[in-house]
């Protein structure tokens, strides 16, 4: 498989199609991801909130060391959880999914969920209990920012909100509509 790249702000190149890891555990994870390997998908998509990084890691490492692919063929992205906005967090939520992922960088970096749910709830899912905690994202971008240049992560993106810093991404989801860049200036 042939793979088009979509050049983020940074210069870096991001393959155009990815593998979703969310949903998957155990032996089937397993084959998925090394299937997607031969047939040449070279980004993962993963999540703390998926509850299979380490899994993922493993899988990934296990493919690194025996040849098949180097680190640097392999752009791996995991997201910051919900409930893990507050700042002084941030860069603890990253080096996790790191230790997890068994990788000593992110390809990218992204915000999971455009709102903060409280540092003490459960997350995921949401629910009509859910609560939130009111997070100035300036305040988030600036972890992000900070950490780019420490080379945890080589690229930062929000995702399903629209930033007028960094790469940004605008997506739309059932739970989250987007209704314009507008609604966040």
């Amino acid at each position: 498989m042939s793979c088009e790249f979509i050049e983020l702000s940074t210069g870096a190149k991001m393959p155009a199609i990815g593998l979703g890891t969310s949903q998957v555990q155990g032996e089937e994870l397993r084959q998925m991801v090394k299937w997607a390997v031969d047939t040449g998908y070279r980004l993962f998509d993963c999540a703390a909130a998926y509850k299979n990084e380490d899994m993922i890691g493993d899988i990934l490492k296990e493919i690194v060391d025996n040849g098949t692919l180097n680190r640097e063929d392999l752009f791996v992205s995991s997201k910051l959880p919900a409930n893990r906005h507050r700042p002084e967090v941030i860069r603890d939520a990253c080096l996790q999914s790191m230790k997890a992922l068994k990788v000593d960088y992110l390809d990218l970096y992204l915000i999971h969920v455009p709102m903060a749910v409280h540092h003490d709830a459960k997350w995921p899912p949401f629910t009509p209990d859910t609560q939130f905690e009111d997070i100035d994202y300036v305040d988030v971008w600036k972890v992000f920012d900070f950490a780019l240049k420490t080379e945890d992560m080589k690229n930062i993106e929000a995702l399903n909100k629209d930033y007028k810093l960094g790469n940004h991404s605008c997506s739309d989801h059932p739970n989250f509509p987007y209704k314009g860049p507008s609604d966040y200036q």
